[in-house]
This record gives structure tokens, C-alpha cells and sequence, in this order.
């Protein structure tokens, strides 16, 4: 099952869950960036106790939880995307930088078979990023996130 990543947003244990398609533009200024970008679907999928569903299936996410990644981007594409998946800790302390996790969705395996990312412990939101390859691409997207954690809880909590 596809899940539209335009306002998923789902109510966790000690984990909320938010899927985010943003491009970079709107992430220096995401206090007033409107978030209704339609986009390419992401599948997505939990793996709890040996035992996996869908998103939608899903009502709560807990640490432990795994989930399965897959974007469904057009081949025909000109532009390489990463998908890159962040786990947040609070507006006002920043995310370890092994809490972000990038996939090249170009790449043949992640097209194919998605990626696997474990909800850490302590994560309070995730936000899934689909990001144009570029020069400084991942380290402008984590270094932007790390420094201003409360602009992107904010924007997950509007999402919400």
C-alpha cells in the first residue's frame, strides 16, 4: 500500500510520526512555507515483534519499531533525490547526527527492495525528507535540522 506523504500524520506512544515532503527551498524559511506539497507516494511499513503492516495499520509507533522505506519515483526522472529520514528529541534539543539516515533513490537495491530504519529511543517525531542531490545536500539538510530542531517540531506539530 502507497502512502501519500502530502499530511500523514499519526498519533504514537512516545513517538509521533509525521511523513514530510519537503524540497529544500522551504526549509530556511519553514515558519511560513505552506505544507501541502503533493509528491511522489512512499511506501511504508512497521515491523513490530516479527510482525509487519502497513502504515495505515499501525496506530502507534514505539522505539524498537522498524520501518520499512520505499519511494516510488519515476525513472524517467532528471533529478536524483535522497530520501532522507530524521528522528526529532524536542524543539530545543538537537538530534544526534546518527538519527539521520540517508538512502539514494536512484540507487537499483533502494528502488527495489526500500531501506530499514529503527526508531531510536528518545525520538519524539520523524520526518521523511525527499531532498535533490546537490553539492552540501545532506550536510546543508542535517546541519539546517540540528541548528533550528523547533522550527521542524513546529512543523510537524502544524502537520499534525
Amino acid at each position: 500500500m502507497a502512502v501519500k506523504c502530502e499530511y500523514m500524520a499519526l498519533r504514537l506512544g512516545p513517538v509521533r510520526f509525521v511523513m514530510a515532503l519537503l524540497v529544500f527551498a522551504p526549509l530556511i524559511d519553514a515558519d511560513t512555507a505552506a505544507f501541502d506539497l503533493a509528491g511522489p507516494a512512499i511506501q511504508v511499513r512497521v515491523t513490530r515483534g516479527g510482525q509487519t503492516l502497513p502504515i495505515s495499520e499501525v496506530p502507534n509507533l514505539a522505539p524498537g519499531d522498524r520501518l520499512w522505506l520505499r519511494p516510488e519515483l519515476s525513472e524517467a526522472g532528471s533529478v536524483h533525490y535522497l530520501l532522507i529520514a530524521v528522528f526529532l528529541r524536542g524543539a530545543t534539543n538537537p538530534p544526534p547526527e546518527n538519527w539521520f539516515i540517508k538512502a539514494e533513490t536512484w540507487n537499483k537495491q533502494v528502488q527495489q527492495q526500500g531501506i530499514v530504519v529503527p526508531v531510536p529511543e528518545g525520538a519524539g517525531q520523524a520526518l521523511l525528507f525527499l531532498a535533490p542531490e546537490t553539492t552540501g545536500d545532506f550536510r546543508t539538510l542535517r546541519s539546517a535540522v540540528q541548528g533550528k530542531p523547533g522550527v521542524f517540531v513546529r512543523v510537524s506539530q502544524d502537520l499534525n
